[in-house]
This record gives structure tokens, C-alpha cells and sequence, in this order.
């Protein structure tokens, strides 16, 4: 099914900072679909951070909204349901601008498994204690032969509009980042781009530019 099969709470944008990173608005942001989960009584209302993917290796996008130096390292880290490590990884970067991260799970992880749900992890590691945290999960789920057959004959274009028809998120995004990263000022793609942010409420982050190892 298209959604999370219990709780999945997860936490899209990052809290404001104490100490560590300035405090910026918006803040570090999860490019993935939020929404509100109706708490039972007594407990406060979360939000479920949540997409699906169809690949064993899928590309997760962040906006990260400082300039990055070598001491201002990124973590990421995904883990199954039962909190074994998945992956782990940290890594520094720069750019003299916020800008948009994506993380490509390597593959030489094991893939994810099919049905799966698997929750991932994304930190700026800040001096001090309070840094920034981001938390969402991922489900992979199975292909049906004729979308398979459809994908193995597709652009990178056509793959785009075939995932957010099927309403795969994580793939839909990976397709039109790399084909964003690949023609940075087509007109068409930063329409696609902006529309695809704006239908899961994150207007603010559509001009930001994409993060160049």
C-alpha cells in the first residue's frame, strides 16, 4: 500500500539549534512528503515523513541551508525496522551557498528488501550539541511486470512522469534532480522541479541550488 503501515513518525523540517548552527529559515529540510498523524489521547500529534521507492539502491534529497566548509560535516544514516544499521556514512562538502544534497545508497549496501520499510537519518554536524536532525522513512515496494517493462524502455524523462503517476516519490525526485543537474537552466525541468516541491508543501526550497561534488 501507498502508506505507512503503522506509526512512522519522522520529522521533516529540523527544530531550531541550540548553540551549534545558526538558526536560518528554512530550515534543514527533508525533500519527502509530510503529513499529520492523528494522535491518539494523551499524546501529541507527530507527522509521518514517508515515500516509496522502487529501486534496492534509491538517491535521498536534502536541502541543507548553510554554506558548507570541512567542519561542518554531513551524516546520514539508514536503518531497518529493528534499528540495525543499514549504512552510515559522513562526509564534508562545499558550497558557498545553501544548497540541495542527494545521497545515493552505494551499492555495495545489501538492497532493500521488497515490502520493507526502513527509516533514514540526516544530521549537520554542528560544534556544539543541538545539531540539526531530520528523520523520515523509506518502503520499497515491488514492480508489476508491465510498469517494469515500461521503466526498462524509458528515458530518464519518460521514467519521471511513469513514477509520479505510480506515486513513487524517492524515484520521481531522483529522475528529475539528475535530469535538473544534467540541463541546470531548462525552463520546462525548473517548472517540474518547483511544481513536483510545491505539491508536498515546500515552496520555499524550489530555488535552491543543487550541491556539486
Amino acid at each position: 500500500s501507498n502508506v505507512p503501515e503503522r506509526g512512522v513518525p519522522g520529522k521533516r523540517k529540523a527544530a531550531a539549534s541550540r548553540g551549534g548552527c545558526p538558526k536560518v529559515e528554512p530550515p534543514l529540510t527533508a525533500l519527502v512528503p509530510a503529513s499529520p498523524t492523528i494522535a491518539s489521547e494523551g499524546q501529541i500529534a507527530s507527522e509521518s515523513v514517508f515515500g516509496l521507492t522502487v529501486v534496492s539502491h534509491p538517491t535521498f534529497w536534502f536541502y541543507v541551508p548553510y554554506a558548507l566548509t570541512p567542519d561542518l560535516p554531513l551524516e546520514f544514516v539508514l536503518q531497518d525496522e529493528n534499528h540495525n544499521e543499514i549504512y552510515w556514512t559522513k562526509f564534508v562538502a562545499s558550497s558557498s551557498s545553501p544548497s540541495v544534497v542527494g545521497i545515493e545508497l552505494p551499492s555495495t549496501v545489501a538492497s532493500l528488501e521488497v515490502g520493507k520499510q526502513y527509516r533514514w537519518y540526516f544530521v549537520v554536524k554542528c560544534e556544539r550539541l543541538g545539531s540539526p536532525v531530520v528523520t523520515g522513512w523509506v518502503k520499497r515496494m515491488s514492480l508489476n511486470p508491465s510498469l517494469k517493462n515500461q521503466l526498462d524502455q524509458a528515458t530518464l524523462e519518460q521514467k519521471a512522469i511513469i513514477y509520479a503517476r505510480s506515486g513513487i516519490w524517492y524515484d520521481t525526485l531522483n529522475a528529475l534532480a539528475k535530469l535538473r543537474q544534467q540541463n541546470y537552466s531548462n525552463d520546462l525541468l525548473i517548472k517540474d522541479w518547483v511544481k513536483l516541491l510545491q505539491s508536498v508543501d515546500l515552496d520555499a526550497i524550489t530555488q535552491a541550488p543543487f550541491l556539486e561534488f
